[in-house]
């Protein structure tokens, strides 16, 4: 295409060259971004189209490309390649430094190169020693400078080495935070390690750079990657071990790498200790990651050091303070309830299991008390920090998010509490077992003390635990623990729904869907919508007007839509589109990150735990300041605010609409969830019960009943491979692992 005919495009013809004035987009994923480029000899600044690779502001490029004439925009250059060099004038090394180099905000750049001028750059990069001669700035300051400049020019050179790979801007910070400096010398030795080291970057990736470097395809490096990557992703999906012959078929069709590499690749991380193998009954063999044998093994042999001591006999009249305990709270439990109290206090482990209003909560508040009237502790804890606060509300007792509880060390990355400095409490009760996967398993039992009692308390008929392992399901059915299964609904309002509809789907019958009143307001609705799109649309008119409106009901803080899955009309990341256009329409300050965009005011999610800062997987938080220059986001969560750098905003995503596993452990005032056959593959009895239940006030559920039919239908709970039930119905225990050590087996927490 020849450029276009004007005296612009006569002058520039097929380049430019400027300085970066503003940057108007960047996809973290691709790299595609939209920049002002303050070009030489014009006044007005540029809009320039193409891939870069970590461009900041100021940086001097010389762009090469074509004009074209976008039909909405206007006239852009499109650019095909460019070149880079560090900025050359005053200006263009204020903006680099404020926005590029850690530890540079806008003042110290304005104050280095107040006093510097030209040379600012030269000073940092090689006279770092001259930069306390700045009035302002104390060797402390001199050296964070010193150490940000290598840092920015390290990361700088990694983007652009990976971006040659197709890898995106996102994961390549990701791999320099997990290499440092050594980033692309490690990758070069062996690109494999990245598809188990760096979290979002799978074997393909790996494989195709590692081609690219000349590693051949029948490289021994390449096949013991295939079987620890395929292994991650089995435990990502909640399995602790696979069977050899399944392991194998699916990285011979995945990856087209040999059996009998693949053998060799095995018997060779087993020599090294890197995998566990175990025979299974129909002559096949488990093959396990070694973290995952030596918890699940670990598990055992705690569990039944805790299981051989009995505990203390009770010094009070069990019945006389069951009574007296019914007065108090004028209520009168039923003979289930009673038999899990009087078992929980006789019993060294114990579990009791039940849905909604079956009067779960009320037994935990009877033993705290009972506990209490026997001088014993209690200790009440709970996966997540939204769990553990719903059971301090429910119970009026202080609880504690399992990690506190065990007083995770950020600074040593472990527990704190474990078999040689264990948990003081008399009493260990721990809500929402569900939730609980089996590396925390194993990180409680080895911290409860023999002699204490263990009290899990949990819905088996809810979904299970996002990391690997059934653990509740396994502990109820190996026979070797007391347990209290509660059917009898107790928490029941008058006219109320929620709960008798939980119990209907559970039990496989399709809830009661009342027909929609004005006089009166119910807590349980159905709303018919046979086209995703528009089931889209209803639930952003629910959220944002007709909830509020009718229930009063804040639509930022008490309002939750769930939804089966993340893609789709109806899916997580297009409603958060739709709900954060609403909330967000008058917000102009934003900052783009991997596909998502922020605002001031955006109600977002953790998703992984960060210990330094606190917060952790599910926590739920609102974006109360965003300083586009730094790249940085200030969010509130629970009263406290946390900072996230640019390279940190992969742990946060929207949260007007979550997934179902994200919401569990939570109560919410009103749950919207979207049912439609669009999201098929996920219509689970199971799926749906658990997003029922987070409901408090009220639920709505938006699609067409087909799909509601196929969800409360569909009982089939995905296999998961795991032997922590096998192995406490076996009477011999569990061989000991050659390299086992308790310390490495809570490595991956």
């Amino acid at each position: 295409m020849s450029p276009p005919q004007n005296p612009l495009s006569l002058q520039l013809q097929q380049s430019l060259r400027g300085s970066v004035h503003r940057i108007v987009y960047n996809n973290e994923e691709n790299g595609y971004t939209v920049l002002a480029l303050q070009a030489e000899g014009h006044n007005d600044p540029i809009m320039v189209v193409g891939k870069f690779a970590a461009i900041q502001l100021g940086e001097e490029v010389l762009c090469h490309g074509h004009w074209t004439d976008h039909n909405r925009y206007g006239k852009q250059f499109q650019v095909a390649h460019y070149e880079r060099n560090l900025p050359e004038t005053v200006k263009g090394i204020r903006s680099y430094l404020g926005s590029m180099v850690k530890g540079i905000g806008p003042k110290k750049a304005e104050l280095l190169v107040n006093y510097f001028g030209i040379d600012t750059l030269r000073v940092i990069q090689y006279e770092s020693q001259r930069l306390t001669e700045v009035p302002g700035i104390g060797p402390v300051s001199a050296e964070r400078i010193r150490a940000g400049w290598e840092e920015a020019s390290v990361l700088k050179e990694v983007m652009v080495y990976f971006q040659g790979y197709g890898v995106s801007q996102h994961h390549a910070y990701m791999i320099h935070r997990t290499y440092g400096n050594q980033a692309i010398q490690t990758v070069r030795e062996n690109p494999y390690r990245l598809a188990t080291d760096v979290r979002g970057i799978g074997f393909l990736t790996a494989d195709k750079i590692a081609q690219s470097l000349g590693i051949p395809a029948d490289s021994a490096f390449r096949a013991r990657a295939a079987i620890l990557f395929q292994l991650k992703s089995y435990s990502d999906q909640g399995h602790v071990y696979v069977p050899r012959s399944e392991l194998l078929q699916s990285i011979e069709q995945n990856f087209k790498i040999p059996h009998d590499a693949l053998e060799q690749a095995i018997a060779y991380l087993d020599a090294n200790d890197e995998l566990s193998l175990e025979p299974l009954d129909d002559n096949d063999t488990a093959v396990y990651l070694r973290i995952l044998a030596a918890c699940e093994r670990g598990s055992v042999n705690r569990l039944r050091e805790v299981l051989d001591i009995p505990p203390p006999s009770s010094n009070i009249r069990i019945d006389a303070a069951l009574t007296q305990f019914q007065k108090d709270n004028h209520i009168t439990l039923a003979s289930a309830q009673i038999d899990a109290i009087k078992m929980a206090l006789a019993h060294s482990v114990s579990i009791i299991t039940g849905g909604p209003g079956t009067g779960k909560t009320t037994i935990i508040r009877a033993v705290c008390e009972l506990a209490r009237r026997q001088n014993r502790t209690v200790l009440l804890t709970a996966p997540t920090g939204r769990a553990a606060k719903r059971l301090s509300e429910t119970t009026g007792q202080s609880a504690r998010t399992l990690h506190r509880t065990l007083e995770f060390s950020p600074q040593e990355f472990s527990f704190q509490r474990n078999r040689d400095n264990p948990l003081e409490g008399d009493i260990v009760i721990v809500d929402e077992v569900s939730m609980l996967d089996l590396y925390l398993f194993y990180a409680l039992i080895r911290a409860v003390q023999p002699g204490s009692q263990l009290l899990l308390v949990g819905d088996v008929d809810q979904l299970p635990s996002v990391g690997p392992g059934n653990v509740l399901r396994d502990l109820l059915q190996c026979g070797e623990i007391p347990v209290t299964r509660l059917n009898q609904i107790f928490r029941q309002k008058e006219n109320g729904l929620i709960v008798e509809n939980a119990h209907l789907i559970n039990q496989g019958q399709l809830p009661i869907l009342p027909k929609a009143s004005t006089s009166q307001l119910l807590d349980f609705y159905f709303i018919q919508r046979d086209d995703p799109l528009q089931g889209a649309q209803t639930i952003r008119e629910l959220v944002t007007q007709r909830i509020p409106q009718r229930f009063h009901i804040d639509p930022l803080k008490e309002i939750q839509v769930i939804s089966p899955m993340y893609k789709g009309d109806v899916g997580v990341k297009n409603l958060n589109t739709l709900l954060q256009e609403h909330f967000c329409k008058n917000q102009k300050k934003h900052i783009d990150f991997s596909g998502n965009r922020f605002y001031p005011g955006d109600r977002i999610l953790q998703t992984r735990n960060d210990y330094n800062k606190e917060v952790f997987n599910g926590d739920v938080g609102f974006i109360v300041d965003i300083d586009t220059e730094n790249a940085q986001i200030t969010a509130l969560f629970e009263e406290r605010e946390i900072t996230y750098e640019r390279h940190e905003l992969d742990a946060i995503t929207l949260a007007y609409a979550v997934s179902v596993h994200k919401s569990q452990g939570s109560e919410y005032a009103a749950v919207v969830i979207p049912v439609f056959t669009q999201h098929y593959v996920m219509l689970q009895r199971n799926l749906l019960y658990t997003a029922l239940t987070r409901g408090k006030r009220l639920v709505i559920l938006v699609g067409d009943e087909r799909a509601l039919q196929l969800a409360v239908r569909n009982d089939q709970i995905r296999k998961r491979y795991c032997r922590l039930g096998w192995r406490l119905e076996q009477r011999t225990p569990p061989p000991p692992l050659p390299w086992q050590d308790d310390d490495f087996a809570l490595a991956a927490l």
